[in-house]
């Protein structure tokens, strides 16, 4: 199977960079590709973290707005309440953009108890009331709306949840977990899960974003904000920095925005393929670079395969399918190697009802093996391309 080629994709240039774009930009040019081209950028279909930092997210923007228009904290049940609520409606989002794979339970879902006590913690107060509203899910933006214009800044004593700010001189823009007025300063709060991490580790991690939204801030509002990460467990984390640190971070993400629109002009985006940079990415089902570079990207040892299921592969012709009663197996001759070596593969475990018929070319990613050499396990996420389509 050839997959997409740069050729295939219709190359847009990038006439605003978001920080995500920008950190899709720096890790690979045909990663940014792929997210821009209309059918392949349904591959970003939502995750389990993404779903709780959603559901974080808005209940907190909701209690934050209830308190600036006067109400009391409200009660720990209602908060829990609420988050599961946010969380139910999370997976029926997953199980629409998954479908026909079904999304694990909430209560299987890892970090979920930890975040469920976070934000109670952050947001209820022991002497509070049950507020009489329930928060729903906020409206996702419509496709290829661009960002709006920076609102005015908070007051003393505001929090802006989920605020978007822009830099139109540069053409920049993000949006930010929170923007507060603490005294004379406005402060940056960045919420991150932080688990298994270090401090030292999320200060690093997070730095280029942190700047990033510095810059938005001044150029919004011609101040320097303080810097702030919240993790999951332990106490707010301060960034230090100063503005020739931005200036910096501000000029990197411009002349790669200038590069990246220069070189889809010419017509060619040079790419080559890495097991950090290309593990976890959602599309490695359409990528023909890692199908040029698959045999270089070896773990290092005498094992030929790359780690899995960070970077993994079956491409080929499916020769039979076999329905399970929960699940179905797939047969897939394969003309070259990768998680599997070529000729025959059984990849199990894919969603029942996943629509495949003998004589379909697929590639499948996020697989593990199953024992055998050729036999490949899927899991409840894995990519599948092209996406079948149910039967009439």
């Amino acid at each position: 199977m050839r997959g997409i080629t740069t050729e295939d994709l219709r190359l847009t240039p990038i006439a605003e960079l978001s920080f995500s774009v920008w950190s899709r930009l720096r890790a690979c040019a045909l990663k940014a590709a792929f997210a821009a081209e209309e059918s392949t950028r349904v591959l970003q279909r939502g995750s389990v973290p993404a779903a709780i930092g959603s559901a974080r997210h808005r209940l907190g923007e909701v209690v934050a707005k209830g308190l600036r228009d006067g109400r009391a904290k409200p009660s720990p049940d209602w908060i829990r309440e609420q988050f599961d609520q946010l969380l139910s409606a999370e997976r029926v989002r997953l199980q629409a953009e998954w479908a026909p794979a079904q999304v694990p339970l909430v209560r299987a879902w890892r970090d979920v108890a930890l975040a469920r006590e976070k934000v109670t913690r952050e947001w209820s107060s022991s002497t509070g009331v049950s507020w009489p509203d329930e928060v729903d899910m906020a409206a996702a933006p419509a496709a290829g709306e661009g960002p709006p214009p920076s609102p005015d800044p908070p007051n003393e004593g505001e929090t802006l949840i989920e605020v978007t700010l822009k830099d139109p001189r540069r053409q920049l823009w993000g949006r930010l977990d929170r923007l507060e007025r603490r005294g004379d300063a406005l402060v940056i709060v960045d919420v991150k899960s932080g688990v298994g991490r270090s401090r030292k580790d999320l200060a690093l991690l997070h730095r280029l974003q942190m700047l990033f939204y510095a810059g938005l801030v001044e150029a919004s509002y011609g101040e320097w904000p303080r810097l702030e990460i919240a993790p999951l467990q332990g106490a707010p984390l301060a960034i230090d920095y100063s503005p020739t640190d931005v200036h910096q971070v501000r000029q990197q993400a411009v002349a790669d925005r200038v590069s990246y629109n220069t070189a889809i002009g010419h017509g060619r985006l040079e790419v080559e393929a890495d097991p950090l940079r290309c593990a976890w990415c959602p599309f490695q089902v359409v990528c023909p670079v890692l199908r040029r570079d698959w045999g270089s990207l070896g773990s290092g040892s005498e094992d030929r395969h790359p780690p899995y299921p960070a970077l993994s592969l079956v491409d080929g012709v499916v020769t039979d399918v076999r329905l399970r009663d929960s699940w179905t197996d797939l047969m897939v001759e394969q003309q070259d190697p990768y998680t599997a070596p070529e000729g025959g593969v059984i990849v199990t475990r894919l969603p029942a009802g996943a629509w495949v018929r003998p004589g379909a070319r697929l590639a499948l990613s996020r697989l593990v093996p199953a024992g055998s050499e050729n036999v490949i396990r899927a899991s409840w996420n894995s990519p599948i391309w092209p996406l079948p389509s149910p039967p009439a």
